[in-house]
């Protein structure tokens, strides 16, 4: 968009380079200068702030706004007086699901310094959001050949090291009078921020450091000093002096000015009324540091940005540069693309290792289909890296240059050294990391990295990064981390590893802030000294996309041979050796990247490892199906076996006996899997993949901070049940069997979340409260960023909740959650009975608005008493009552006989005036729905207390089949029906259940029956088949049970269950079935033939019917058509 406000404009040269310059220059200082904006939208912000963009198109700028994802010419920066350069993305963005925009990037920065020498004006406005230091890196390199950097530290003046309210929130610099940008200034007072945004050195002022040639123009005052941020509010002790908040320099005919302070207050968020930015805690922006304070301080930095815009572009005048030729940015290679309808008979996985995901289309059809990445040319090569290496700087020998030779000599690429932080210096790191720069070149490179231990039990590994960490984030003897959050978004270009994570004082369910886990270590004798493949397996089952490690601690250069002959080897697979370690380097980045580019080997190399499609779509553009590629190939012995395991289930099991192995995977999207590859060659060397995920309706996903899950209600392990229902068992003697926290006397409840199973239809978690804090506070494990701490088994009380939800397809104001609960004594104990309950087994949300009880045959009745004229509730004056099942007390109907009530809570009556004695093995297990008028969702959150399904209950307790007959009726000619309790219970009979629903009524039900389908084997997909549709729905099984959601609305015939009868050992996955085609894969994972009969099942009508006598090698798949 091009906004101006001018009579004329200049058109063409009339009498030759300096006359136009002249008139140019006289037209710029009349009507103001061609501006050129280049941002970005990062955390949600416009390119430009629009009423500032007002302001300045007011003074007569014609303002261009750019994104950084645009490509410049040098012809189409000749038009710019200025060019004002913010936002730049930090390092390794271009690893990021969107940093293939990034491409043009590099050679910008080049075109944009070349624009400056030739005469031409840069502002560059800092950007130094969360994950601080990143930004920094990048803004280094852009500013280097300028001599100058920025300073990543927060600039304040003393007053207070906690953010501030109001004028607090805003420090008083000054404007120096010695510059032509600044002699006629009317003030030279200027306000800077001074509010740390986030704890990741996210700051909203970062001084500046220059060299010689710079002239300051605006400071922070004597009293200002710059400090680390500790958390999302205060700061430590001061740093350094630094203080300079604005600067210009001459850089060959052109000029570059440097500002201090975050664009949000200068660019893009200039009106901005919000305290906060996203997680940026940035206070009332609202002009003050542009125009000062409203009845208070004045502020200046308007009038010099204005200043400075105007004399820029006069000296650019000067040079030729800035005359408006209507030259637009240059065309650019368009992206990869794919059609929003998949056709499944010619399309094939992705490019293994140069893919990712290029979205296309628009919401509702928008698409996520991994795609060639434009960043990626050239032949794969494999390279091999070497990390575990200590050096005569900490406890090991050996020189940086020594252990280049001898890991040449071994076969390596690269060398990532762990040198031991205990035993290390500041000094010697810098020296390490010197010697690392001087030894590195196109052959080999070499990378600094620490082994550190930290408060919460955890052993780390910190890879790539150059920098030292912070006093502040150590202990106070220096030896150990404390800050544990600093391993995502402290540290920057690096990967965090969770270092022996077998022999590890915390559990493997309680790891975060990590990007690796390390799955062998080996000692440099070559002996294996931990094995950690439970624990990466366990994560990639949860979402947490950890890269696979190979460590070889090897103490001197004389150990690199054996360490290169021995066991798992980390490879980084890459056209280019530079190439591969910038990759592997920003762990953080390409969190979301499926799969991520390594793997470790002992000798096989995994050059088939893609998925297509792996996000559902729509089902008729085909977008309900995914294809998985798979492919090793062995060196100097073939393949042997090939695993591929769905969590930790292994699905398959090829044999093949050959050189190279290529297969496909086909599979509709029933449920959420979490991929990943073991194979062996006839030797018994092993490759191990990273994991590849697919994304159903239903999606889970771990944050990239490996700290909190997205997609689910229960979202920090270790911590809360996130405001849900837990239990309470009181025993003498001891404080288990009580969920809340205890305090610091130990014993705290540990809730360790495991998310079994979630299908396109159902999200079914697990909270176990089988384990304890050893030694922790609430500090320690509450809150985001919080460090952690060991736990150990409980003594007297283990327990469990599992939540089971059914995706709200129906609609969005009734959701239904089952709560199971089981309570389990370890050892004998005597039962508490001061209470008329123990255990306490559930109860009604705390605040919801919910209020009525309905009971069996009986009419519905206020819970509690509530006042007419405030509307309030009051206290229950109603005796302890029986709770039978099918009772609807406030959103909650009990399924298990037993209960009782009292107040809004239930559970089991405790006999009075008895000793109550309970042995080992005792327990408890209630059954109950929760009612809501939304999803339960982490977002949901707060609100569970506040929605009401009163209003429902009489309709809810019908439709599920708590008083009287439903509906809806199944007349099943295959299966039988076991019983309906909201849930449809069925067993299967021959893979299937078959028959009618029946719904005469014409009226719409609250939501879809979830039908419980027993006898089903997860070896087989599952379809549901209706007449009233031309599609199948696929479905997944848990353990013997398939989940589906049923619409019992209408009547219509029905088949739920497995495509095809064969032997049952064989796994069948759907390749393509229609009315016109008919393409089945079948895999034997046994050692023997199967012989046999194959038949899709005749229940689907309206499907190509298909029928063969079969032989399935064993170890092998084939395709049946």
């Amino acid at each position: 968009m091009t906004t101006r406000r001018r009579s004329t404009r200049v058109r063409t040269l009339v009498a030759g380079f300096w006359l136009a310059a002249c008139m140019v220059a006289a037209r710029a200082a009349a009507e103001g200068p061609n501006l050129l904006v280049i941002s970005s939208t990062a955390n949600g912000v416009p390119l430009i702030d629009e009423a500032y963009r007002t302001t300045l198109t007011d003074a007569g700028y014609r303002c261009e706004v750019l994104s950084h994802e645009a490509l410049l010419s040098a012809e189409y920066l000749a038009q710019f007086g200025v060019v004002v350069v913010a936002n730049l993305p930090y390092a390794g963005e271009e690893h990021t699901v969107s940093g293939y925009t990034l491409r043009n990037v590099a050679t910008n920065f080049r075109l944009l310094r070349e624009y400056v020498a030739a005469g031409g004006g840069v502002v560059v406005m800092p950007a130094i959001s969360e994950f601080g230091e990143a930004y920094g890196t990048v803004y280094d390199q852009f500013l280097a050949p300028w001599g100058a950097r920025l300073l990543i530290h927060q600039l304040k003046d003393g007053t207070s090291r906690e953010n501030g309210p109001g004028p607090a929130a805003y420090g008083a610099g000054v404007i120096l009078k010695n510059h032509p940008i600044t002699k006629e200034m009317t003030g030279s007072d200027v306000l800077y921020p001074m509010n740390v945004m986030r704890w990741d050195h996210s700051y909203s002022t970062t001084p500046l450091l220059l060299g010689p040639e710079w002239t300051v123009l605006a400071h922070g005052g004597a009293s200002a000093r710059t400090y680390i941020a500790l958390n999302n509010n205060t700061v430590g002790d001061p740093q350094t002096s630094h203080n300079t908040l604005y600067a210009v320099r001459p850089a060959g005919k052109g000029m570059v000015a440097l500002s201090a302070i975050h664009s949000y207050y200068t660019l893009t968020m200039v009106s901005s009324k919000a305290e906060n930015i996203g997680e940026n805690g940035t206070g009332v922006i609202d002009f003050k540091v542009m125009r000062g304070e409203p009845d208070g301080r004045p502020s200046g930095f308007e009038e010099l940005l204005d200043r400075t815009y105007r004399f820029l572009a006069a000296n650019s005048a000067k040079n030729g540069l800035g005359a408006w030729k209507e030259v637009a940015p240059p065309a650019q290679e368009p992206y990869p693309s794919s059609p929003a309808a998949v056709d499944w008979s010619v399309q094939a996985p992705p490019p293994t290792w140069a893919h990712r995901v290029i979205p296309g289309g628009t919401w509702p059809d928008k698409t996520y289909d991994e795609l060639p990445d434009p960043l990626v040319q050239g032949e794969m090569k494999y390279w091999k890296a070497l990390i575990g290496a200590r050096t005569r700087y900490s406890n090991g020998t050996g020189s940086v240059r020594e252990y280049r030779e001898a890991a040449i000599q071994a076969g390596y690429h690269a060398i990532i050294f762990t040198e031991v932080f205990a035993e290390m210096t500041a000094k010697a790191w810098q020296c390490l990391v010197q010697d690392c720069v001087e030894n590195s070149d196109d052959r080999f490179l070499c990378m600094p990295g620490l082994e550190i231990e930290g408060t919460s039990g955890g052993r780390y590994l910190v890879l790539c990064s150059p920098r030292w960490p912070d006093a502040a984030w150590l202990t106070p003897d220096g030896r150990r981390l404390d800050a544990i959050r600093m391993l995502s978004l402290g540290w920057s270009g690096h990967v965090a590893v969770m270092h022996r994570p077998n022999s590890q004082s915390l559990s493997p369910q309680l790891f975060k802030q990590y990007q690796g886990i390390a799955v062998a270590t080996y000692d440099g004798k070559g002996q294996l000294v931990d094995d950690g493949f439970y624990a990466y397996q366990w994560a990639v089952a949860s979402d947490s996309n950890p890269i696979p490690i190979a460590v070889h601690e090897v103490s001197s250069p004389g150990e690199v041979a054996k360490a290169a002959a021995t066991g798992y080897q980390q490879i980084l697979p890459a056209p280019d050796l530079r190439q591969a370690m910038e990759y592997f380097r920003y762990g953080v980045a390409h969190f979301f990247e499926c799969p991520l580019r390594y793997f470790i080997s002992e000798g096989p190399i995994l050059d088939g490892w893609s998925i297509f499609n792996k996000d559902r779509g729509k089902a008729e553009l085909n977008r309900d199906h995914y294809r998985l590629g798979v492919g090793v190939r062995g060196g100097d012995a073939p393949v042997a076996e090939v695993l591929l395991y769905d969590g930790f289930q292994a699905v398959r099991r090829w044999r093949p006996d050959a050189a190279e192995f290529r297969a496909q995977v086909d599979g509709g999207h029933d449920m959420q899997h979490l991929y990943l590859l073991l194979a062996r060659d006839a030797r018994g060397r092993r490759v191990l993949s990273p994991g590849i995920r697919t994304v159903t309706r239903n999606w889970r996903l771990r944050c990239g901070d490996r700290q909190n899950w997205l997609g689910h209600f229960w979202i920090y392990t270790g911590w809360t049940l996130n405001g849900m229902p837990g239990y309470q068992l009181k025993l003498a003697g001891t404080s288990e069997g009580t969920l809340g926290w205890n305090g610091s006397a130990g014993g705290n409840p540990c809730p360790i979340f495991e998310y079994r199973f979630f299908s396109d239809h159902v999200q079914l978690a697990d909270a176990d409260f089988g384990a304890k804090y050893i030694d922790a506070t609430w500090e320690d494990i509450a809150g985001d960023g919080a460090r952690g701490a060991p736990v150990r088994p409980t003594d007297v009380v283990a327990g469990r909740i599992r939540a089971t939800h059914f995706t709200t397809l129906k609609r969005p104001d009734f959701a239904v959650l089952e709560y199971d609960v089981q309570v389990r004594l370890k050892q004998d104990a005597l039962l508490d009975a001061g209470a008329p309950l123990n255990p306490v087994m559930g109860g009604v949300f705390k605040g919801s608005r919910n209020n009525l009880l309905i009971l069996p045959g009986k009419d519905p009745e206020p819970l509690f008493p509530v006042d007419e004229r405030t509307q309030r509730r009051g206290p229950s004056t109603r005796p302890l009552l029986d709770l039978p099942v099918g009772s609807y007390v406030a959103g909650v109907i009990p399924l298990t006989p037993g209960l009782a009530l009292s107040g809004d809570r239930f559970g089991y009556r405790v006999v009075p005036g008895e000793l109550n004695n309970v042995p080992e093995g005792t327990e408890w297990r209630v059954r109950y729905l929760i009612l809501d008028a939304a999803a339960f969702h982490w977002k949901h959150g707060r609100d569970w207390a506040e929605t009401r399904v009163d209003d429902k209950a009489v309709q809810a307790l019908v439709e599920m089949g708590f008083r009287g007959q439903t509906p809806y009726a199944f007349e099943l000619r295959q299966g039988k029906l076991d019983g309906t309790a909201y849930c449809a219970r069925l067993t299967a009979e021959n893979g299937g259940v078959g028959g009618r629903c029946v719904n005469e009524t014409g009226k719409e039900m609250l939501f879809h029956v979830p039908l419980l389908i027993a006898g089903l084997d997860s070896r087989a997909a599952c379809v549901l088949w209706r007449s009233d549709t031309a599609r199948l729905e696929p479905f997944a099984t848990f353990r013997g049970t398939g989940y589906v959601p049923f619409n019992a609305d209408r009547t219509v015939e029905f088949y739920a269950g497995r495509p095809a009868l064969c032997d049952p050992r064989l796994a069948v996955e759907v390749v393509e079935w229609s009315a016109d085609s008919a393409i089945f894969r079948l895999h034997n994972p046994t050692e023997a033939a199967i012989e046999g009969e194959f038949a899709t099942v005749g229940a689907v009508r309206g499907f190509k019917a298909l029928a063969a006598r079969i032989t399935v090698p064993p170890g092998a798949s084939i395709e049946v058509r």
